[in-house]
């Protein structure tokens, strides 16, 4: 039995399969020689399905979410007890999620984590990231 030393992982969910499964085996990566950790799989019920079945990773899942925003928001009841967050996210959404995280995990520690995305995507990104981030600033 793994005894809970008070670190949580939240795993984001994205509409991009490819993005998720980076997320997940860079999640795994971190994970893999440490003991203790709360794994939180965070999305749309399609989303976390599809993290379940493509991970080893014993996880909470959360499948309530359609947006960072409820990502985070939804998963602060299974943090009960955790001393420090990680947020497992991409590169072209480390922004964005770490300025919700500020202002949802108020009294809780976090990090948020990313796996680094190609120029090529971050330019695709960069239209629906800075309205998503304008529309996340009037929350």
């Amino acid at each position: 039995m793994v005894t809970f030393r008070g670190l949580a992982m939240i795993i984001l969910g994205s509409k991009n399969k490819d993005i998720m499964k980076e997320r997940i085996k860079y999640a795994e990566s971190l994970i893999e020689d440490r003991k203790g950790f709360k794994v939180i799989f965070s999305g749309s019920k399609d989303e976390v399905e599809w993290m379940t079945s493509h991970s080893s990773l014993s996880c909470i899942v959360e499948d309530k979410s359609e947006t960072t925003y409820d990502n985070l928001l939804n998963s602060i009841p299974f943090l009960k007890e955790t001393k420090r967050v990680w947020i497992i996210t991409d590169s072209t959404h480390h922004f964005r999620t770490g300025y919700l995280a500020r202002k949802i995990f108020r009294d809780i520690p976090f990090c948020v984590l990313s796996i680094r995305m190609p120029l090529l995507y971050h330019i695709r990104q960069l239209y629906y990231e800075g309205t998503r981030f304008i529309h996340n600033a009037f929350l």
